[in-house]
């Protein structure tokens, strides 16, 4: 293990930025990074944590048929991970839905360039997809935090 990252959701993050250590080290951080020197991702280190606010949320089916968004981590959460390890997280790639990929390994990307049905052709569709599932193979070593600030 190389460290620990935190995702914080949005709730979580603006309590964070009322801890005056927190937003200091923030506050620096934004004013630090040069691309060929230190990591620019959209993060920062603190306190040997490596900090993220999380904003993912994705749409999930209903049974009548409507679609809920709804977040990957539940508001004010906080969920800490190892990083740097080989074995904690999986990834499996199904195949795309087309025709040609049926009963097929996945690959990490697919695309496919889509013909118009009227000739003369001046331009075509491009199409991408990744139908990526992420597992964690050893859940214990996740671990959920909340702020309290």
């Amino acid at each position: 293990m190389s460290g620990v990252g935190a995702l914080v959701t949005p709730t979580a993050w603006d309590k964070l930025m009322k801890n005056e250590e927190f937003k200091d080290a923030y506050k620096y951080f934004q004013n630090m990074p040069n691309p060929l020197r230190e990591d620019v991702r959209k993060g920062f280190k603190h306190q040997g944590i490596y900090w993220e606010e999380y904003l993912a949320q994705g749409d999930v089916p209903q049974e009548d048929g409507t679609t809920v968004t709804q977040n990957f981590i539940p508001e004010g959460d906080i969920r800490f991970y190892p990083m740097g390890t080989r074995t904690t997280f999986r990834q499996y790639n199904a195949p795309a839905d087309y025709i040609e990929t049926v009963n097929t390994p996945g690959t990490d990307f697919y695309s496919a360039v889509i013909m118009p049905d009227r000739r003369p052709v001046r331009s075509v569709g491009v199409e991408g997809q990744m139908n990526t599932m992420p597992i964690a193979a050893r859940p214990a070593v996740l671990v959920r935090g909340h702020s309290s600030t």
